[in-house]
C-alpha cells in the first residue's frame, strides 16, 4: 500500500436519495456508536460503494471513480457547517478505509525527524495536545484522522485535510494565555503545511488518562507498548468501516503488524484534570526533545 495512492476526496450536497447497488443479499450493514455506546451512524455497503447515515443531518454517498461524495441533507434547515465537519473528521477517514488504506483516530504534529502521531478514544485529548504541541514550535499535522501506509521499512502518513477543533475548556485556556512563545527554534516547522504533502511516522503516542484514578501519582508517565499491545490499541483505534470482507479483514491486519513492527508505540498515562494539562505537555514536549536526541 503507497499514501501516494490515497484519494482527495470531496462533496457536494444534493437533493437525492442515495442508494446502494447491488442486491439486498450482497449488502454490508454497519453501525457506529459513541462513548456512551448510542448509535451515531449507520452505514451500508455493497463491496464497491458505500453509504454513511447521521440521523438528523445526512446521508454521505461514495461511487468507485467519484472524487466527490454525493451529501443528501435532512430537513428543512441545512447545517453546511456541521455537514462539512462531519465530512472531514469522521465521512472521508472511513470512506478511505473502506477503499483500501488505513487511519487512525488520531492527531500529529511534525518533528524534525518526521511525525508524531498521538491516538487515543474521544475526549481523551489528542486535539488538546497536539495544538499544545504547535503552540511551541511543532507544525500541526492532523486533528482527528492520520493515514497511515507502511511499505518496505517505512510508515508514511499523506496530510489530510481536517480544521482543528478543541473542547470548550482548552480554547478558553488559551485564550486567557494569549499565545505561547515557542521554547526552541521554529525555523521551518511553524509554517502550515499544505494538504496532500507526505512524511514518514517517528513514533505514536496512546493516550491513557487518569480521571479519578485516587492514590495515583499527577506525574505524567510514558512508556514503550511491546508489539502484541501496541498492535491491539492501534486497531482498538482505528478507523474501520466495516471488517466483513475476509480480504479487507486480512489486509487491515496486516496492515497494523507492519506499522508496530516499524513504528515505536508509548502509552501515556496522564491525569485529565485540566489543572495538570500544562505539565502533561511540558512532560510531552520534554519525551519528544528527549527521543529526537536519542533518535539523532
Amino acid at each position: 500500500m503507497s499514501s501516494l495512492s490515497i484519494p482527495g476526496l470531496g462533496y457536494s450536497v444534493e437533493e437525492c436519495s442515495p442508494e446502494i447497488g447491488g442486491s439486498p443479499e450482497t449488502r454490508r450493514r454497519q453501525e457506529w456508536r459513541d462513548n456512551a455506546r448510542n448509535i451515531c451512524a449507520t452505514g451500508v455497503s455493497d463491496g464497491c460503494s458505500c453509504a454513511i447515515h447521521f440521523p438528523g443531518l445526512a446521508t454521505y454517498h461514495y461511487e468507485p471513480g467519484k472524487a466527490d461524495l454525493r451529501v443528501c441533507a435532512e430537513g428543512n434547515s441545512v447545517n453546511l457547517e456541521q455537514i462539512e465537519d462531519t465530512f472531514y473528521r469522521s465521512v472521508a477517514p472511513l470512506v478511505i478505509q473502506f477503499i483500501g488504506h488505513e487511519v487512525l483516530h488520531a492527531s500529529a504534529v511534525v518533528t524534525e525527524q518526521g511525525l508524531i502521531v498521538i491516538c487515543g478514544r474521544s475526549g481523551s485529548g489528542k486535539s488538546s495536545f497536539a495544538y499544545g504541541l504547535s503552540q511551541r514550535g511543532y507544525a500541526h499535522w492532523a486533528d482527528d484522522a492520520v493515514t497511515l501506509a507502511p511499505s518496505k521499512q517505512i510508515v508514511r502518513s499523506k496530510k489530510l485535510k481536517c480544521p482543528i477543533r478543541l473542547r470548550e475548556n482548552v480554547s478558553q485556556y488559551y485564550e486567557k494565555e494569549g499565545g505561547r512563545e515557542s521554547p526552541h527554534d521554529t525555523s521551518g516547522w511553524g509554517e502550515i503545511i499544505p494538504t496532500g504533502s507526505l512524511l514518514p511516522v517517528v513514533s505514536i503516542i496512546v493516550l491513557n488518562p487518569l480521571q479519578d484514578a485516587k492514590g495515583e501519582s499527577a506525574q505524567p508517565k510514558l512508556s514503550r507498548l511491546p508489539p502484541s499491545l501496541a498492535l491491539r490499541h492501534l486497531m482498538e483505534n482505528a478507523y474501520c468501516f466495516t471488517l466483513d470482507d475476509n480480504e479487507r479483514k486480512k489486509s487491515f491486519f496486516q496492515h497494523y503488524v507492519a506499522i508496530t513492527s516499524m513504528v515505536t508505540v508509548y502509552q501515556f498515562k496522564y491525569h485529565q484534570c485540566m489543572k495538570y494539562y500544562n505539565q502533561n505537555l511540558d512532560y510531552l514536549a520534554w519525551a519528544i526533545e528527549e527521543n529526537a536526541k536519542t533518535s539523532a
